[in-house]
């Protein structure tokens, strides 16, 4: 009679030895040899962009990144010089996701060129140029025409082919028909960016400097003597937008809405740039602070874009000096 086995018995205990280590062994090594999850297979869903910015958006895009990558499984390197000089990197083929410029010049170079992703080119801040100098060195300077004092050694600013702080401070000095004279007078100091003319008056190595607004209130060192109307210099608009050749267009696109979102321009506001758009002032609360009037003039056109808004129940709005014109905060 065929052998049974006893009921509720275990079958392998009456396996013959030999068998019954093979078996085992078997079952160990295919448990060592099992095949691990490959590092590349447990990253495929993490994504690496590459954002080129211009230097005055270095804090505030750090940010940013911050605030954006605990969204979303995507690492943000960052690439901060002048707007010009990164333009050329694009056009050279360096390997850029996003490209954030701080005018809209060399934007359009790139638009021309077929450089840049359609319909991913926006608007999503604004800043004001303004005249800085070490007060206990310049008492005598209040004002941008007093620059055309003979006590003025030097006066620094971006270099106006590639920096576009140096060709809003071009503008407002040919306003004032002073850039001619200080550039023949070799007065005029040109930096590569617009931190590093700040660095030269924080350092005494000239007596003043013109730079955005956002960059005098990170420095500890220098006062802001005189802020630059909007009719001397145009509109000062930072526009960004997706790279054609980017590898990662849909994660670029999501950085890019990050940045014109509700969040994004709170933290961008935090660090001192302008909102891109105004809001009504119904169904808001108001607080005003008559100190920060100082940029009023700078938003007055309007905008090219707007960023999507929390309900008003969730937000405030504070008024910015005398004429209470009204932004998102």
């Amino acid at each position: 009679m065929p052998h049974k086995y006893p009921q509720n018995t275990n079958r392998f205990a009456v396996l013959p030895p030999l068998i019954l280590l093979s078996l085992v062994m078997s079952l160990l090594l295919g448990a060592c040899t099992a095949p691990a999850l490959s590092p590349k297979a447990s990253e495929s869903t993490s994504t690496t962009l590459t954002v080129a910015a211009a230097a005055s958006l270095s804090e505030a895009f750090t940010e940013i990144a911050t605030s954006f990558q605990a969204q979303l499984p995507t690492t943000v390197n960052f690439n901060f010089a002048a707007s010009g000089f990164l333009q050329k990197q694009i056009e050279r083929g360096a390997p850029i996701d996003v490209f954030a410029s701080a005018a809209a010049r060399p934007m359009d170079a790139l638009e021309t060129q077929n450089l840049l992703l359609p319909q991913t080119r926006k608007t999503f801040g604004r800043n004001q140029l303004v005249l800085v100098a070490m007060t206990a060195q310049t008492p005598w300077l209040k004002k941008l025409s007093d620059l055309s004092n003979s006590r003025l050694k030097r006066l620094a600013i971006g270099n106006p082919a590639t920096v576009p702080a140096g060709e809003y401070a071009k503008m407002a000095l040919e306003k004032e028909n002073l850039y001619t004279k200080l550039e023949k007078e070799k007065k005029l100091v040109f930096g590569d960016n617009v931190r590093q003319v700040l660095t030269y008056v924080e350092q005494g190595n000239v007596d003043a400097a013109l730079v955005y607004a956002t960059d005098a209130a990170i420095s500890k060192t220098v006062k802001v003597i005189s802020r630059i109307s909007l009719e001397s210099t145009q509109p000062i608009s930072y526009w960004i937008a997706v790279v054609k050749q980017s590898q990662n267009s849909q994660q670029a696109k999501e950085f890019i809405n990050f940045v014109t979102s509700y969040k994004g321009q709170q933290i961008l506001q935090k660090y001192g740039f302008l909102p891109i758009s105004f809001l009504p002032i119904s169904a808001y609360s108001l607080s005003c602070s008559p100190s920060r009037n100082s940029l009023l003039d700078a938003v007055r056109f309007n905008p090219v874009s707007a960023p999507p808004r929390e309900p008003t129940s969730a937000a405030s709005l504070k008024c910015w000096g005398g004429s209470r014109e009204l932004f998102p905060l």
